[in-house]
């Protein structure tokens, strides 16, 4: 466990320290499987993150509202934008809204037979489907992040 936490900051602090300064980065899911992440959320800006993408621990935003308020919380306080993103949709956006998130990650995809859409994913499933991104989703996910209710 320690061994993992000090390996992941020495790992960034070297990529960091080689990109040019105010160079904005996120740190991706990796956040997910560190033990304390309300502490790590300061380290990771010291170490020149701006934002913190994540689920919040669990397999997805839905299951991990509990966290991803406090993670919210220390976000603010540590001038971190912490980043939803696992399972985001219509449903859970709304709640994620009510805590303070303005921003989410999401893929918006749907599952097409004929990529009417252009498909992003081009290794087609073994059903012979692809995943796509779906823009009325992305629409939707903008219109309830952006409405002032």
């Amino acid at each position: 466990k320690q061994w993992y936490q000090r390996r992941v900051r020495d790992s960034c602090k070297t990529m960091m320290q080689n990109l040019p300064k105010g160079f904005p980065c996120t740190f991706h899911r990796a956040f997910d499987f560190i033990h304390t992440p309300e502490n790590a959320v300061q380290t990771l800006k010291d170490l020149g993150f701006s934002r913190i993408l994540t689920t919040g621990g669990g397999s997805d935003v839905s299951s991990s509202i509990d966290t991803l308020k406090e993670l919210y919380t220390a976000g603010v306080t540590g001038s971190v934008t912490i980043l939803p993103g696992g399972g985001v949709n219509e449903s859970n956006v709304i709640c994620l809204k009510e805590i303070g998130f303005r921003e989410v990650h999401s893929s918006c995809s749907i599952y097409c037979e004929d990529a009417e859409y252009g498909s992003l994913f081009n290794k087609p499933l073994p059903s012979g489907q692809r995943k796509t991104v779906c823009p009325l989703k992305v629409e939707r996910l903008c219109m309830i992040l952006q409405t002032n209710e």
